[in-house]
Order: C-alpha cells, then structure tokens, then sequence
C-alpha cells in the first residue's frame, strides 16, 4: 500500500519572500550605490573618521565624512550601551540559539535552519545586492572593534563578527514577521509567532498643516515594541557629508536607523497584517520515492537536508540531527499530524 503524507509548505522561502528582503535591502542600502569601495576600510580607519557625541540623554549623534564610517560608529555606539543584547540578536540570527539557551533556543533554531538563513544571507553578501556588503564590512567593523578596545568584555559566542552576519540578522527579523502571516497550523514553531506578536503594536498621525495651531505639518510615531529580545529601538542621529542625515530608532543591531525625520521629510511605520505569505499543501504518496509530491498529473521531487543543532557544553546529547525539507513552494514547516519537518 502506498504511504500517504501531507505536509505544508509556504512562500516564505521563495519568490515573494526573496523580493521583499531584496525590497528592504534596497530600501536601507540604496543610497550606498554612489559610493565607490574598491576594498573595506580597517576598523582602526573607521575608527579614526567618526565621531560620536552623545547629548544629556545619551542619545548618540554619529558625525563623518563617509556612510561607512557613520555606520561604524552607529555599531560601536549600539556595543557601547547594549553588547548583551546585539550579540544576543545575532546569535538568533545565524541560528545558534541553542548552544547558549539549551532546549529554550532550540526553536529559533529550528526556525532558522528550516528557512535556510545563514547560507540565503552569505549568498547576498557574496553579491553585493545594493551595496548591502558595505553596510554590514562596516557595521561588523563597528562591532570588532568595540571588542578589541574592551578586552573586559566577554562575549558568550561571538568573538569576531563577519560581515554575512549582518545580512542575517535583517533577514531573521523580516522573516520572524513574514512568517506570523501564516494562518496554518505552526507545530512546535507557533511559540516563536505568538510571544513576537503579544508584544508588538504601533499607531501613528501625518497631520497637515491646515490643521495644526503653527501652520506646520506634523508626523506622530508611537511604536509598541518590547522591552526585551530584538525588537527593542535604539535611538540615534546619523550624519555623514556623503548623504546620510536621519534621527530616529532602529531596532538593536541593525545598522540602520528605520523611523524618524531629517529636515524634509519624517517617516514611521505601524504594526498590521499585510498578505505577505501563502501556505500549499503538499501530498506525498508516491510508494517509489518517498520525496516525490503531487504536482499537476505527475511529481515533482522534494529536496531533504539534514543538520545538526548543538546544545550548551556538557548537555546530553551535546547535538541533535534533525531532517528538513523544501518543496519549489518553500519549506516544509508543518505535516499531518501537526509538526516539524
């Protein structure tokens, strides 16, 4: 007798989902196409042309005469206040929550490895897609050197930060969102969608000048984001004579500031629930290959990978294997009954 299997598949690990972290990276990183940068800068000659000023409140204003050396003190400045917590966030993101959370990361893991985000995000910095490599030689510079000068600083697993870790960390939190938009079962990833969802909110006003007392158009940002985990803002001021003048927030390690105002325009964003995702059931029932699924008349055959996920020092198993699969819809991320795959 034939086996019979369904599993779902969604979008995320395809087409739409690779046009909108391209959209995002375009987005932050277009402006950095008018800049020629034939090899990456030291962090020590970075170091040399930022200067970083904070005012009584701490707020970082970050001043240079190139978009690479503003970026780099942005970084620094973000190690300076919150190491814990960008180390923290790129842990996640390059998928070795695990190895300092035990079984408590093992779901970003999993969630990570399933969408394949370290080696989609050394792939795009391999590229170079819209200059999105000079941001992250420049903020993970920010972040090395930050650890050379403060050899007190212990971190718990990234010693040396590489440039592809950027790019991950960007994707890891588009995806984190992308992936809340799934209206299917979820298995053991649907604690990863609701604690990222019971915390987040936003509202905001563009009002226009006829309706103001000063006659002067006014733009109110009121984001409800987390205390904890990667979603917190940071705030800061970036001016570089290349281009960049922004104050506002980015969320902790990203190199790039996302809300705010220079002196044209000012921009935010609000929480909602866009159709960003689609989910296939997909049947696997073919006796002779068990990765072939029902396309059209015929099949078409699944590819199947497995990894390992480590667990802290002196845990039992120190590692775990586990299988995952995509179909040309994406990945596998749930089955009948309800799991992970």
């Amino acid at each position: 007798m034939a086996s019979h299997e369904s599993m779902f598949t969604n979008v995320l690990g395809n087409f739409r989902w690779r046009a909108a972290i391209a959209a995002l990276f375009l987005f932050n990183f277009s402006f950095f196409l008018r800049t020629s940068h034939a090899a990456p800068p030291t962090g020590a000659e970075l170091a040399g042309q930022a200067t970083i000023y904070r005012d009584k409140f701490g707020v970082p204003h970050i001043d240079g005469p190139t978009n690479a050396s503003v970026i780099f003190g942005f970084a620094y400045a973000q190690a300076e206040d919150f190491f814990w917590q960008v180390e923290d966030s790129y842990i996640q993101a390059i998928g070795r929550y695990a190895e300092i959370n035990g079984e408590a990361g093992m779901e970003n893991d999993l969630f990570n490895r399933v969408f394949e985000i370290v080696p989609k995000s050394k792939a795009d910095y391999e590229k170079g897609a819209g200059g999105s490599e000079i941001v992250a030689d420049s903020f993970t510079a920010g972040l090395n050197y930050y650890l050379e000068k403060h050899p007190e600083v212990k971190p718990r697993l990234i010693t040396h930060f590489e440039p592809w870790m950027a790019l991950a960390q960007e994707r890891n939190v588009l995806m984190t969102f992308l992936y809340s938009q799934v209206h299917y079962p979820k298995g053991h990833l649907r604690k990863l969608e609701e604690s990222g969802m019971a915390v987040a909110g936003s509202n905001g006003w563009a009002i226009g000048p006829t309706k103001t007392k000063d006659k002067h158009a006014m733009l109110y940002c009121n984001p409800h984001q987390p205390w904890f985990g990667f979603g917190q803002f940071y705030e800061g001021h970036l001016h570089s004579a290349e281009g960049i003048n922004f104050q506002g927030c980015a969320l902790i390690a990203m190199p790039l500031l996302t809300i705010g105002h220079n002196e044209h325009l000012g921009w935010s964003h609000t929480v909602n629930e866009p159709d960003v995702a689609d989910v296939w059931k997909e049947t696997f029932d073919d006796p002779k290959n068990p990765l072939n699924y029902k396309y059209d008349a015929g099949y078409k055959t699944a590819t199947e990978w497995k990894e390992n996920v480590k667990i802290p020092k002196g845990g039992s198993p120190p590692e775990t294997s586990y299988t995952f699969r995509k179909t040309q819809h994406g990945p596998v991320t749930g089955s009948d009954p309800d799991g992970v795959h």
